[in-house]
């Protein structure tokens, strides 16, 4: 979906369960278990022209449609939401949430804020979402950030200019469900045009950036995040998925795994 087609505008999707350690060391899967979870897939478009407070929201697919609500504050939430993130994803994001049943779902938690943001800060890269909100260019990149639970986090990006594109990209040497660790394995290298076509192919399809429909009850632990930015001309476009199968989500997180020429001894 395109922020700046008048027919569509901004929209949120549910969050994903995730293992992660806090400040204590402790590992905990499932971190906003509820007994009420979704099958999870977070969209966001934020226009270019609007400032980082203002998100309007579309309805879901399907025929029940969760009313929007406030979600509570957990108890370890006000001080997630005074750290520094470094811009990677609005704070206004996490004031904003859907009823499922009797419990109001955070759409974006202070927590996943902190651990997208930790992982994206340890691999050194820039914050898309800002810079689409303060430089107006036509530059137009497009990253795909991997956190599998048990193995090491892998971020690629894809930067595309008036010579071609190019790729960078960096794994961690932490695991994706709990500390990011350290820059690993690296590599900068500018694209091959049938690569280029391949990656503006996939980074235009709309269905990156839409609702998934939601399933409360159902749960999902470990497995991985992966996650989908796109910085255009329209603004900064936001998909998150958790353990996609054989979809689009997929394919594309696959395809810009392969751009680094890297082995990975699985991918899930």
């Amino acid at each position: 979906m395109s922020a700046g087609d008048p027919q569509k505008r901004p929209q949120f999707d549910l969050p994903k369960m995730k293992g992660k350690k806090n400040t204590m060391g402790t590992s905990y899967i499932a971190r906003h278990h509820l007994s009420c979870l979704a099958a999870m897939t977070i969209f966001v478009s934020l226009r270019g022209d609007a400032p980082p407070t203002q998100y309007e929201s579309l309805p879901l697919s399907g025929s029940e449609q969760p009313a929007t609500c406030k979600p509570e504050l957990r108890p370890d939430d006000p001080a997630l939401l005074t750290r520094e993130t470094r811009g990677y994803f609005p704070k206004e994001w996490t004031s904003l949430g859907l009823q499922c049943n009797r419990h109001c779902l955070p759409l974006f938690s202070p927590f996943e804020r902190e651990w997208y943001s930790d992982a994206l800060a340890a691999a050194g890269e820039p914050s898309l979402a800002s810079a689409s909100l303060s430089d107006r260019t036509e530059q137009e990149q497009f990253r795909f950030t991997w956190l599998p639970t048990f193995h090491h986090p892998v971020v690629v990006r894809v930067t595309f200019d008036a010579e071609g594109g190019r790729l960078d990209a960096v794994e961690l040497s932490g695991s994706g469900g709990y500390e990011p660790g350290k820059i690993g394995r690296q590599i900068h290298r500018p694209l091959q045009p049938d690569e280029l076509v391949k990656i503006r192919q996939a980074s235009a399809e709309t269905m990156l950036f839409e609702f998934r429909s939601v399933e409360c009850g159902k749960v999902g632990i470990d497995g991985s995040e992966w996650l989908f930015e796109k910085r255009d001309a329209n603004g900064y476009h936001f998909g998150n998925y958790w353990a996609p199968e054989k979809n689009r989500a997929r394919r594309t997180g696959e395809l810009m795994l392969r751009l680094t020429g890297w082995k990975f001894r699985k991918i899930y």
